[in-house]
């Protein structure tokens, strides 16, 4: 593994407003280094996690050849309109399904045809990849990635994960009007419609398909490359979620890499853990497949 720190140069950061669904604002940011690239990367965030959360990971993208844009749901972090709070947000996870779509709409807008754009999308965002046109991609990268149906959780989760979907949940979202998650250090604060449907499907072992059986074919249609990423201690997506989600995109060529820690010289890595910039020097290993692809047009 590669023990050179990523990241010689600095990234310009443009700050951005796109359009969610129903006119609600996107905060977005756009990272890039070179002044003409065709290599484009959106980054689909995990579970109420903000985009800034990624910003050291879209920079050493950014050096590498990428334009790389990341985004915050509608109604959540920076993307919370002035005035408001979480629990004025009307958003479900429909909603950010919707916006997925938009945003990666909109980035095709901005950057041209030419553009060849990758999907990055960390647990949700790897589920969101299925509300997109994928035929708008060249390729996608799920990491840490998962149904999150309890039904699939890992083993030292089979109590935990009940108590969260049918006690915690729906108690706290009543008493504060939001899932206040950082509070509880439980996932993190969620707005409020979006923690109701979300633990409807999290109940099921169908997951979102119970209330969206349509959504079924829509994943099976994807049919770009998609490179799927774990990590043995990942304390929220057990191997047999991953391998849930991967039967999804049916249609699509999947290469599934698993990581240990010990392989990548780290003493944990679990379900965050790979964006954190503290392991920064396990990208261009884990993320070889990104790089190698920049380093082969580079050369023609």
């Amino acid at each position: 593994m590669s023990k050179q720190a990523p990241g010689e140069h600095e990234a310009t950061i443009e700050p951005l407003v796109f359009e969610g669904e129903g006119g609600a604002p996107l905060s977005v940011k756009r990272f890039s280094v070179r002044a003409q690239t065709d290599r484009v990367a959106i980054i689909a965030a995990a579970m109420s996690t903000p985009q800034s959360f990624y910003a050291p990971f879209a920079t050493w993208l950014a050096v590498q050849g990428f334009t790389v844009y990341t985004f915050d749901y509608q109604g959540f972090a920076s993307s919370i309109e002035p005035g408001k709070t979480l629990k004025d947000t009307r958003a479900t996870m429909t909603t950010w399904g919707a916006d997925a779509r938009i945003m990666l709409e909109t980035v095709r807008a901005r950057e041209g045809q030419d553009a060849r754009i990758q999907w990055i999308g960390q647990s949700l965002g790897s589920q969101l990849l299925g509300f997109t046109d994928t035929t708008e991609l060249e390729a996608a990268t799920i990491v840490a990635c998962g149904t999150g149906s309890l039904h699939f959780s890992p083993r030292s989760n089979r109590f935990k994960a009940p108590l969260l979907w049918y006690v915690l949940s729906p108690l706290l979202t009543r008493a504060y009007g939001y899932f206040p998650g950082k509070k509880y250090r439980i996932l993190g604060d969620t707005p409020p419609d979006l923690m109701r449907q979300w633990t409807r499907w999290c109940r099921r072992r169908d997951y979102m398909f119970h209330e969206h059986p349509e959504l079924r074919a829509q994943y099976a249609a994807v049919e770009i490359p998609i490179t799927c990423i774990a990590f043995s201690d990942d304390e929220v997506m057990s191997p047999e979620a991953t391998a849930e989600l991967e039967s999804w995109y049916s249609g699509a060529n999947i290469t599934s890499l698993s990581y240990t820690p010990e392989q990548l010289e780290r003493s944990r890595i679990g379900h965050m853990g790979i964006f954190r910039s503290s392991n920064a020097e396990t990208w261009p290993t884990v993320f070889a497949h990104l790089v190698a692809t920049e380093g082969a047009r580079g050369q023609h």
